[in-house]
């Protein structure tokens, strides 16, 4: 987009953010599932927190790096004690080829991924209500101001990574923009 279309006035600071469908929506396009594993697996990166702050982004919400950590803050023990362990359960199923070959497991396996979906729905929940406590701005609907953002995010989880962006961020910026204009 050219400079004067970039960025617009927040005008929905009393509709509902509705980030759930949001992440779902973004995660759902070609190459951002991929993407946002690789910064997951090389960054130890929180997805649901990353596609929560670009939703803040490009919803006027716009959080800042203590408002990141912040949020951070708020998720970090869910993560730990829900999230994490069903996503190593999960994982530990697949990696074995007689557990994969299982019907038993198999369908165990698909119930340990419900759960884990749906706790890192109760952390966008919680995410949700928190952006939502972020006083309105102008909105960012520019691929630079969303990188700038999940920049910020990746340096909170790995601050010693190398400063060479990796080009999953800007896969995941287009697709927030596509699943906004």
């Amino acid at each position: 987009m050219s400079g004067g279309q970039s960025v617009k006035e927040a005008d929905n600071d009393k509709a509902p953010l509705d980030l759930w469908a949001f992440m779902l929506g973004v995660y759902a396009r070609p190459g951002v599932a991929p993407a946002c594993l690789r910064l997951q697996e090389a960054h130890g990166l929180d997805i649901p927190l990353m596609l929560a702050v670009l939703h803040g982004g490009v919803s006027g919400r716009v959080p800042g790096p203590e408002q990141i950590q912040a949020l951070d803050r708020n998720c970090r023990v869910w993560r730990e004690i829900a999230i994490r362990p069903l996503r190593e359960i999960r994982r530990a199923m697949k990696a074995h080829d007689w557990l994969a070959s299982q019907p038993r497991v198999l369908l165990l396996r698909e119930s340990v991924k419900a759960a884990e979906l749906d706790a890192e729905r109760v952390e966008a929940d919680v995410l949700e209500q928190m952006l939502g406590e972020i006083s309105p701005r102008a909105r960012l609907l520019d691929i630079e101001g969303l990188v700038e953002l999940t920049v910020t995010v990746l340096d909170l989880y790995d601050p010693e990574r190398p400063k060479r962006l990796p080009a999953d961020v800007e896969t995941i910026a287009a697709a927030v923009l596509q699943t906004v204009t």
